[in-house]
């Protein structure tokens, strides 16, 4: 039991405990010592606003026992801005160094050195950060203003081992493969699964030569050489396997007249029911306009390509692995109607960034917290984790601040964890886990 809530208590004393002093102490945040805890003011506005869509300034400044007026001066420094980007920063480094949680026994797992989902979400900001965090524009009409400014979160997250994740913050109209490119490497013998907005050639080239596999489905304005033979587009090749009546095709080819690469590329009908609800999906999107040819052939197949040999991943194995990105949608969702990670659009430009980053930090530790005991894919729900979590977290506060003992609290956490009951196995729909497993 000892070994068991040791974990978290030292994650959360590291994150939250003398390093945010030093950090504030640091970036000149506080300067010299006197009523205002720069420690507490983090645990407040990180773990607090958890599950809060906003939280007053004058309850903040209650409970750091000083002036409403002064919380303001506060926030109106650029300082504080500061102060909570650098913790940012040091709670990822502390989440990476804490990710040695053990790996899900889940066969088709342990053929590779770690199984990573990436994509990435959106929210919108206060349209005074329009040039910090430039928007894509839109909204209801040229005169709405609300979408000159949001922050894109990009995420990648260890599938097997939950717990282990990578974050990057940037505008929203930065594409997703400039975002990809600035994260760190994967470890050799790794497997990366991404969607159609991470496709990159030449990324896909290197990632080969750097002994890492990757897993994508193909876009439609796509062409391909198969077996040495001519350059066809993809639908095109679709289109005459379906008149053959061919259901499953699995080639080697040269994908990609662009950026040329190397992959096997693995083809599935769609059964009638499915094709049939994404050509609906697919209309209601061109609101009355009729698509085009390459997205209606799309609709009736799953086209993917990976660098992964036959025996390390056959083409059910691929299939059902790059369904499995369904889980990082879950934790977008956990993260924005559990975790509220939303920002007021009235709040001034420095309040509506530190929220941001506070909230961020929040979502973080709670998820890691959440999956202690196993992520989605362990057979135990992770959404009534993270409310079992955010009950816990006034106890939470009180041991950060030494009004509690560590060992209730975490003892109590364990407990409940553990006492989520094992989701059922469905016959119907069976779900990604029990997929995984076949």
């Amino acid at each position: 039991m000892k070994k068991i809530i040791a974990v978290p208590q030292a994650l959360l004393q590291g994150i939250f405990g003398d390093s945010v002093k030093n950090i504030a102490r640091d970036c000149g945040f506080v300067r010299r010592v006197r009523k205002f805890d720069p420690a507490l003011f983090a645990q407040l506005m990180c773990l607090s606003l958890v599950g809060s869509v906003t939280v007053s300034l004058a309850k903040l400044a209650i409970d750091l026992r000083i002036s409403s007026s002064a919380l303001c001066q506060r926030f109106s420094q650029a300082v504080t801005v500061t102060f909570f980007w650098k913790l940012l920063r040091h709670v990822l480094v502390e989440l990476d160094r804490a990710a040695n949680l053990p790996r899900l026994n889940i066969p088709i797992f342990s053929h590779f050195n770690g199984v990573y989902l990436v994509d990435a979400t959106s929210l919108k900001l206060p349209e005074c950060l329009a040039k910090r965090f430039p928007g894509c524009g839109g909204g209801a009409g040229k005169h709405d203003t609300r979408a000159r400014a949001g922050v894109k979160i990009l995420l990648r997250y260890r599938l097997d081992c939950p717990g282990d994740v990578t974050v990057r913050l940037r505008g929203s109209s930065t594409p997703d493969k400039k975002m990809l490119a600035s994260m760190p490497p994967l470890e050799r013998g790794s497997l990366l699964i991404a969607d159609m907005g991470f496709f990159d050639g030449e990324r896909f080239e290197q990632s080969t030569r750097a002994g890492c596999f990757w897993l994508t489905r193909l876009p439609a304005q796509l062409s391909l050489q198969v077996d040495g033979g001519r350059w066809e587009q993809l639908v095109d090749l679709l289109d005459g396997l379906k008149s053959r009546d061919v259901v499953q095709y699995e080639a080697e080819a040269t994908i990609s007249r662009q950026s040329p690469f190397r992959g096997r590329v693995l083809f599935e009908r769609c059964p009638p029911a499915i094709a049939a609800e994404r050509r609906r999906k697919l209309l209601l999107g061109y609101k009355g306009k009729a698509p085009g040819r390459r997205k209606l052939t799309m609709c009736d197949w799953w086209a993917m390509s990976t660098n992964a040999p036959t025996e390390k991943m056959d083409a059910k194995q691929a299939a059902n692995l790059y369904r499995s990105r369904w889980q990082i949608e879950l934790v977008f969702k956990r993260w924005k109607s559990l975790g509220r990670l939303q920002i007021d659009s009235k709040h001034s430009e420095n309040r509506a960034v530190c929220e941001l980053y506070a909230k961020l930090i929040g979502v973080l530790v709670v998820d890691w917290l959440a999956t202690i005991r196993g992520g989605s894919l362990s057979g135990r729900s992770v959404w009534l984790a993270w409310d079992l979590i955010r009950s816990l977290m006034p106890s939470i506060l009180n041991a950060l601040r030494g009004q509690m003992s560590w060992e209730v609290v975490l003892t109590e956490l364990d407990r409940l964890l553990n006492a989520r009951p094992k989701q059922a196995r469905r016959k119907q729909k069976p779900s990604t886990r029990q997929t995984l497993y076949t």
